[in-house]
């Protein structure tokens, strides 16, 4: 269950951020990379299955963040 409300939380993070077009491309790369993360609502509740995937969820959030720091450049 804390699983899908960290994903909320960094979807919506990316969802309500400036629209200009490098941040929408930025937001539509890390949605793809979180729906990469996301399997089986059941593995979510194996260790190590929930652990590689907050570690997922975090690389696309540290790559989005890299993504938007570039925009702003």
């Amino acid at each position: 269950m804390r699983f899908a409300l960290f994903f909320f939380v960094v979807a919506a993070t990316f969802s309500f951020a400036q629209p200009s077009p490098c941040n929408t491309k930025c937001n539509l790369q890390a949605s793809d990379c979180m729906k990469g993360c996301v399997g089986d609502p059941k593995d979510a509740q194996r260790p190590e299955k929930a652990n590689r995937m907050m570690q997922c969820l975090k690389s696309c959030e540290d790559t989005n963040r890299q993504c938007k720091a570039s925009c702003d450049k």
